[in-house]
């Protein structure tokens, strides 16, 4: 399965082993959208490149904005189609970007002020209405909420990787009401019984002269695979014994945090904790260790453990590859395009023997930060006291943590 993408202007074509094969967009002029599954031909992308063009826009998210996978029809590059309603763009990736990609769109009925849901297909239902009903190791949002501002407390006390100084400064304004350095929604409160799914993302706020400067495109197309996966987790708990929840850790490089992301994150509905950690400017290791702090904080707290997934925020994850982390018990690995000397990092297989096709390959662990999944429970056999999770201070570092754990 692919976890995420890594895109560059030249981007070739992938063909993906067969043991990768997995549900991808096919884009053509003749063909705007066809869904790829379990096919035996090789699966591959297809050079694409969006329009420059942008609609200027409301915020989304007092719009009922929504988020969705969609190909463009090249005769009409400002209409998309959308479970058969027409739709127009609020905010698009660069042009630069090759692979068919997610942009944040919304019907046009919408536009009109008529806020009516679109019907998805397959009788699936918004994981958002699922009834959750208190029981052991239940929080509601507002315990969810004053336990991670705690929890945020005891982090900044102990400021690992992160200057005291800087540390206190988002102390004192956490300690203000309102402030802008700690955002969490739990819209179905949390219950530690359901199997957890922790996505971790470090972020920081580009210059408006680099092509990821838009925040809303990037973090948006992640929250649209999420709500993909938050819809299987539904359909999971309705016919299994079991449930499953998803949450999204992010931590900006920053003394604050954005409001633009905050905005987005709430509107999406789903679970996620935001906080300021920062500015250090250096590889993002500080908000990587303080991602993983707070789980080990959360898991410990209330005794459970769930899988951890490193997303970068300006990948592309997909819920194919989020599905496969619920069944990893200590460590795994998800393919990435876009990297390394086949254009693909991957494990595998072959003549008996695991073989890695990696860049980076003098180093004993090669893979890329978002290729990782690891189980929560890796540091139970750390001290208690241990708070350094990211060890290596440079660039990289995924090596340092394997051997760590």
């Amino acid at each position: 399965m692919i976890s995420s993408l890594k895109t560059s202007a030249d981007l070739p074509e992938v063909h993906l082993l067969d043991t990768f094969k997995t549900l991808l967009t096919e884009c053509s002029a003749d063909k705007p959208c066809k869904e790829r599954a379990n096919d035996t031909a090789p699966a591959r992308f297809v050079k694409f490149h969006h329009p420059t063009t942008c609609v200027s826009h409301a915020d989304a998210c007092k719009s009922g904005g929504l988020y969705s996978t969609v190909c463009l029809e090249r005769s009409d590059p400002m209409k998309v189609n959308l479970d058969k309603h027409d739709t127009m763009y609020l905010t698009q990736c660069p042009s630069y970007l090759d692979i068919c990609d997610i942009q944040q769109i919304m019907p046009k009925i919408w536009t009109k002020g008529q806020l009516k849901p679109l019907q998805c297909s397959g009788g699936r239902r918004d994981a958002n209405l699922l009834d959750v009903s208190p029981q052991k190791g239940y929080l509601s949002e507002s315990g969810i909420v004053e336990w991670s501002r705690g929890a945020l407390k005891k982090m900044l006390l102990i400021h690992e990787l992160l200057d005291q100084p800087k540390a206190e400064a988002i102390m004192d304004e956490l300690q203000a009401r309102p402030h802008n350095v700690f955002s969490v929604g739990f819209p179905n409160g949390f219950d530690t019984s359901r199997e957890t799914l922790f996505l971790i993302t470090g972020t920081f706020k580009r210059p408006l002269d680099d092509w990821r400067a838009d925040r809303r495109a990037f973090m948006g197309r992640h929250i649209t695979q999420m709500k993909r996966q938050e819809e299987a987790n539904a359909i999971h708990c309705q016919f299994s014994s079991t449930c499953r929840q998803l949450v999204w850790v992010i931590v900006e490089d920053s003394d604050r945090i954005d409001p633009e992301v905050e905005s987005l994150l709430r509107c999406s509905k789903i679970s996620y904790v935001y906080f300021a950690y920062g500015p250090t400017k250096h590889y993002g290791n500080a908000q990587k260790n303080a991602l993983i702090q707070y789980v080990v904080e959360l898991t410990r707290a209330f005794n459970f453990h769930g899988p951890v997934h490193p997303v970068d925020d300006d990948g592309y994850g997909l819920a194919e590859g989020y599905e496969l982390c619920y069944n990893v018990k200590k460590w795994s690995l998800l393919p990435i395009v876009g990297l390394g000397p086949e254009n693909i990092e991957y494990a595998a297989l072959e003549n008996g023997k695991v073989v890695v096709h990696a860049g980076l390959a003098d180093r004993k662990f090669p893979f890329d930060y978002n290729a990782i999944v690891f189980h929560s429970s890796i540091f139970d056999k750390l001290d208690r006291d241990l708070t350094l999770f990211w060890p290596h201070p440079g660039w990289a570092g995924e090596s340092e943590l394997r051997k760590c754990t």
